[in-house]
């Protein structure tokens, strides 16, 4: 109303903020200096475009508030759950800064081996094998780069595409089992002796499994195992892939709920 009095708001609005009563001031319960603004501007004629605002309801939440003019008196203010945009947009800004990190420092190790050769002719053929790896594992996080856009682009396409469960494993593993082996980690396999098929896309699945892998014997016990377990869940008419070590696993501020 024009003396700021909740005239209504809808069940969901009303479960969000226990402390709302219609007929008093919407700044007890959404006081914040953006969405005043907004209902300023409202009031003046002026057209309003969305805003993003944090509000303290059950628990502090992002929202995108609209608003709208309802004939002389009334204004309509529109929240709507932000929640899921900012966290993706924070997993995304978390993701650049992750890569930047894994992306310079095998640029740096290259860089010192290029400086370091450029006094040494003969330093070369020592720091050839170190610069191959370090460029394969600019390849690797190219390639997840690669990868996440493939999925992204095809997040809505059903996959429709006759997958082998033994034959997905098997070339994620087999190239990893050497360098695994020259570290003393094994490559454990358990899967079923019959044939399993099943709808998917063989080399997203072959990707998933060889990061997995790879993290196990990179980050898991040194002298220790890294198991593949594949199975048919009957109940859920689904197949299901395990990828499990003997490390210390995940710290638990790691791990998202």
């Amino acid at each position: 109303s024009q003396d700021d009095r909740l005239v209504t708001a809808n069940t969901a609005c009303q479960s969000l903020f226990p402390r709302l009563q219609v007929g008093r001031s919407y700044l007890t319960v959404l006081r914040h200096p953006n969405l005043v603004a907004l209902v300023s501007a409202l009031r003046l004629g002026r057209s309003v475009e969305p805003i993003e605002v944090s509000i303290k309801g059950r628990s502090e939440a992002a929202y995108r508030v609209s608003g709208a003019m309802l004939g002389a008196e009334g204004i309509l203010i529109c929240l709507q759950d932000a929640n899921e945009t900012a966290m993706a947009i924070q997993m995304r800004q978390n993701f650049v800064a992750d890569l930047g990190h894994e992306l310079k420092t095998p640029l740096t190790a290259i860089s010192g081996i290029l400086e370091t050769c450029q006094g040494d002719a003969d330093a070369i053929a020592h720091f050839l094998p170190v610069m191959s790896s370090e460029v394969e594992r600019m390849k690797r996080l190219v390639a997840d780069l690669l990868t996440l856009s493939r999925i992204e682009s095809n997040a809505r396409r059903r996959a429709d595409r006759d997958v082998v469960l033994q034959d997905v494993v098997a070339s994620a593993c087999t190239p990893l089992a050497v360098l695994s082996n020259a570290t003393g980690v094994r490559i454990e396999i358990a899967l079923p002796d019959a044939q399993v098929r099943f709808q998917g896309e063989a080399d997203e699945i072959i990707r998933a499994i060889s990061n997995l892998v790879e993290n196990g014997w990179r980050y898991g016990n040194p002298k220790g195992f890294v198991r593949v377990a594949g199975r048919v869940d009957p109940g859920a008419s689904t197949v299901v892939i395990e990828v499990s070590d003997d490390g210390p696993g995940v710290e638990i501020h790691h791990i998202l709920d």
